[in-house]
């Protein structure tokens, strides 16, 4: 590593712990995802050129997805089935809205071909980016709308979480994520961890460095209960990565790419944002479910991001996570169909 590559890495990490202490100051929750991403986002849009492992990235990706499970008691599938009506309307109703805005902003003819239509689909950032390319869309265009979507969710759910649910001791908290223990229950953890991560790049599973994770540590826990989780330590770090991850692909050439398209790429992402309001609203009219619960639940963001905040929120993680992957694998099979049709039928037809 060269003296430069280690002074813009210094830099970055130190900008990240500032913006996490901020955030951590002010009790807003995953102050140790969004502050990393912050500083991302803020020194990669300013020219300074970064670059994420991917594998690196994965296993962070991974360590989320086994917290995820640590936090999902084993009855979340009878309050799934038990209110699966809920959890029905809410995905098909985000998949709904984000097909109706995708058809709007492909018809306003500012973005090329079908990028509009991928762009705004709410299926898994990374699936849906590289599935574009194929369907004549601007693959940089398209990542620039997912990773958009991603951050200006996160950011929201944490605003929303902050100012409406109960905050949290900053001070407590903070301590918290200096704690660090390492057992045999650890080591299982992070074997499944890593294992889960390679088969899904072995076999480019969707959203596999996330999920199948999440499903070794379900199969482990029904056969022999792990009850020690995952030290606070590693996980801190897992979502620093993670925060910077999704905040170095935005690029000054990328932002360059896409200058004349944002006002309604950003636009096209408020009107996901304030559909997601509405949706929260009605789940609580109908159920006894809190609004931030339902709004995390109903977030068109990323499911791992999602997670970090509803854990660090104090949201009904259950509720929230089941209706996250609930959609994931909706979106997954009706995702990529709706897009592929709306881009055959009504953009590909303009031509």
């Amino acid at each position: 590593m060269t003296a430069s590559t280690s002074l813009k890495w210094a830099g970055l990490i130190s900008f990240s712990i500032v913006n996490m202490m901020i955030l951590e100051y002010f009790r807003l929750p995953a102050a140790l995802m969004l502050g990393p991403m912050i500083a991302a986002v803020t020194l990669a849009s300013s020219g300074t050129a970064f670059r994420l492992d991917k594998t690196v990235f994965s296993l962070a990706q991974g360590f989320v997805g086994m917290m995820i499970i640590e936090h999902l008691p084993m009855h979340v599938w009878g309050e799934f089935t038990a209110q699966w009506p809920i959890f029905l309307f809410g995905t098909l109703s985000t998949l709904l809205v984000s097909a109706i805005v995708g058809w709007y902003v492909a018809h306003a003819k500012q973005l090329p071909g079908s990028t509009a239509v991928w762009g705004i689909s709410p299926g898994a950032a990374s699936v849906m980016t590289l599935m574009s390319e194929s369907y004549g869309a601007d693959m940089r265009i398209v990542a620039f709308m997912q990773y958009s979507r991603v951050v200006c969710c996160a950011i929201a759910t944490m605003l929303v979480a902050r100012f409406i649910s109960e905050p949290t001791d900053a001070v407590q908290h903070a301590q918290h994520w200096l704690t660090f223990s390492l057992n045999s229950d650890i080591a299982i953890k992070v074997v499944l961890i890593v294992a889960g991560v390679y088969i899904g790049k072995r076999y480019r599973l969707p959203g596999g460095a996330l999920l199948t994770p999440m499903f070794l540590g379900f199969v482990v826990n029904l056969i022999y209960p792990i009850p020690t989780p995952l030290p606070a330590t590693i996980l801190a770090l897992a979502y620093a990565l993670l925060g910077w991850g999704i905040g170095f692909r935005f690029s000054k050439s990328v932002l360059r790419h896409v200058f004349h398209s944002l006002p309604i790429i950003l636009g096209s992402i408020l009107v996901l944002l304030f559909s997601n309001v509405l949706l929260a609203f009605v789940i609580t009219a109908v159920s006894d479910v809190d609004f931030v619960s339902a709004f995390l639940a109903t977030s068109p963001g990323g499911a791992d991001s999602v997670a970090i905040i509803a854990t660090s929120a104090g949201a009904n993680v259950p509720f929230v996570m089941a209706m996250q992957l609930a959609r994931f694998f909706i979106v997954m099979i009706l995702g990529p169909l709706s897009a592929r049709w709306i881009s055959n039928r009504y953009v590909l037809s303009h031509q």
